[in-house]
């Protein structure tokens, strides 16, 4: 039911375009008048008028713009996402090189790529939104963003013997502001902690 909130932007998105109409309607409608009974061609007042009425447009037009397309929601902004949390074993992969949980694609660039599997899905996504840590105190550096602590990664490396994935989901919630972006019910990001053993069951491509 969340997703009813968008009904919001839609709304606010058809009064832009309203206005844009009622704008263009106006300034053609003064231009003519100041022509057939005024007799004239141009007019300060008629200028001046023209011009608020182009900037209220462009006013609104920046705000759903920058509301739908570039409004950023933040891990820690509980008021406008729900985050969800959800760990499942790493599922072993093996080709020629040996078995591995995590193939690294991009090794020398700034931003690396991660393969691995999950229930028989595999998921691929950048280091921006995954990050691989192969010992547990690194997890637990990682895992306090996420309400990941000590007790929750011991448990988890006893159950899963060391090789899981924490997968964290922030959805939007229902709300004015979301639904004024069009954003409502929909996944704001995701981020993955990826747990192995060690260093040797993460398979880099060179």
């Amino acid at each position: 039911m969340n997703s009813w909130w968008n009904l919001v932007g839609v709304i606010a998105w058809l009064i832009v375009l309203v206005v844009l109409i009622l704008v263009i309607k106006n300034i053609r409608s003064r231009r003519i008048k100041m022509i057939v009974q005024d007799k004239k061609t141009f007019e300060w007042r008629n200028l001046l008028i023209s011009i608020v009425e182009i900037v209220v447009f462009l006013v609104l037009l920046a705000l759903m713009v920058y509301t739908t397309f570039f409004r950023n929601i933040t891990k820690t902004n509980n008021r406008n996402v729900v985050t969800t949390t959800q760990v499942e074993p790493l599922i072993i992969q093996s080709d020629e090189h040996g078995s591995y949980y995590v193939k690294v694609d991009g090794n020398r660039g700034p931003i690396q790529q991660y393969s691995f599997w999950l229930k028989n899905v595999k998921y691929q996504l950048p280091s921006t939104n995954a990050q691989v840590v192969t010992t547990r105190g690194n997890a637990e550096v990682t895992g306090r963003s996420y309400k990941l602590n000590h007790k929750n990664i011991k448990l988890n490396d006893q159950h899963f013997q060391n090789a899981w994935a924490k997968v964290v989901t922030l959805t939007y919630k229902g709300n004015f502001w979301n639904g004024l972006g069009m954003h409502a019910g929909k996944d704001a990001n995701q981020f993955i902690l990826i747990r192995v053993p060690n260093k040797t069951f993460v398979q880099r491509n060179k």
